[in-house]
């Protein structure tokens, strides 16, 4: 009970006492409903910052190639638009390099995002 409470409560020292827990083999003492939950949490929002990374990802690539006046824009304001991907996609790339199981949900479960990701290139470009 004391850990439901200090989940509830205190969740920093909640999710160290887990850890210890764990190094320590003690899976006995290991609040198994409160973990399973934030764990679920942890993966959907994953997913769902992947999922938001590649569409931006998608997004812009769609208006370099459809909109070139705009990409003569952004180099008169002193950006260059290689310089912005590889920027904006540092990011994601760093998370896929911790995270290299991540890779295969791209293909296999993430819905494509190019659909949306026109639908939010036109809306932007007006």
């Amino acid at each position: 009970m004391t850990e439901h409470l200090s989940y509830d409560t205190d969740y920093l020292r909640w999710l160290d006492d887990q850890m210890q827990h764990l190094r320590a083999g003690s899976l006995d003492q290991i609040d198994r409903e409160h973990l399973l939950e934030e764990l679920k949490a942890m993966s959907r929002s994953e997913r769902r910052q992947l999922r938001n990374r590649l569409l931006v990802l998608v997004m812009h690539l769609l208006k370099l190639r459809y909109q070139p006046h705009r990409r003569l824009r952004c180099r008169r304001q002193g950006q260059h638009p290689a310089q912005l991907r590889r920027r904006q996609a540092r990011p994601a790339t760093l998370r896929l390099r911790r995270r290299p199981g991540q890779t295969g949900q791209i293909s296999a479960r993430q819905p494509h995002p190019h659909p949306p990701a026109r639908r939010r290139a036109r809306r932007s470009a007006g």
